[in-house]
């Protein structure tokens, strides 16, 4: 009876402990706040055309997720159109709060396999998402042509963003080719005045393949004097096509 009691005890105080130390971890971390995106997806139209009619047989809509240049997979979404061309509404949710792309392409899947459905429209926007709120946004879609599809020049977009306290400017630099087809992205200072003289400073080698590219340098401007310069981002597909952004960089008096 004894040894029946002290193992009792012992069992107790085994419980005990482990739930001291399971209750002893420290805070647990925070999830990340997350935000949801209701898209209005728009078809476009032409004079006497229904706006389907312009993109014919399309039954498919795949929507991916992009931040930082990386794609949220486990986001991706696929949508069935709107039927007669009508607008095609869907809320894609857990999407982590701040700047985020979104990528959408309409495909006809009725070839049948092993050939590849059809790639007949795309188009993008870029949405601040906020926490616990659902954001409205229009995505309207750009038809292609027949296939084979024609290369395309990508796009870019640069900000510049300068740190308190020191001789530092950040810019952030995204290219984006629906190609796929992206191969470099070439940041260019203009700190002479001279509107036309940009010297390429650096460059930034996209992974095979990528949709988009995501780049943020940094410049020490500690030995320019105040005022405001221009920097310009081309971004350069595999094919010689590029696409240019330029942003306003301010440097203040020292």
């Amino acid at each position: 009876m004894r040894i029946a009691q002290l193992v009792a005890r012992t069992f107790v105080a085994l419980v005990l402990v482990l739930a001291f130390t399971w209750g002893c971890g420290g805070p647990l971390p925070q999830a990340r706040e997350t935000g949801a995106v209701t898209f209005h997806i728009h078809w476009p139209s032409a004079a006497g055309v229904q706006a389907r009619e312009m993109a014919p047989g399309t039954d498919l809509i795949t929507i991916k997720v992009y931040q930082n240049g990386a794609e949220l997979e486990d986001l991706a979404r696929d949508v069935t159109p709107a039927p007669g061309g009508g607008q095609t509404t869907v809320t894609i949710t857990s999407i982590p709060v701040g700047r985020t792309r979104f990528v959408a392409w309409a495909y006809d899947t009725s070839n049948p396999p092993p050939q590849p459905p059809l790639f007949n429209a795309w188009g993008t926007t870029e949405v601040t998402v906020r926490a616990n709120t659902t954001v409205s946004a229009t995505l309207t879609m750009s038809l292609v042509s027949p296939t084979p599809v024609p290369n395309s020049a990508p796009s870019a977009e640069i900000q510049a963003t300068g740190t308190t306290g020191s001789n530092v400017v950040t810019f952030t630099c995204e290219g984006f080719d629906v190609d796929f087809n992206l191969d470099r992205l070439e940041i260019m200072y203009n700190w002479d005045g001279d509107p036309s003289s940009f010297s390429a400073d650096a460059t930034y080698d996209v992974s095979p393949d990528d949709v988009y590219g995501y780049w943020t340098p940094t410049y020490d401007y500690s030995g320019l004097g105040a005022g405001t310069y221009t920097a310009g981002l081309r971004a350069v597909d595999s094919d010689g096509l590029d696409g240019y952004a330029s942003v306003q960089v301010t440097i203040p008096v020292p």
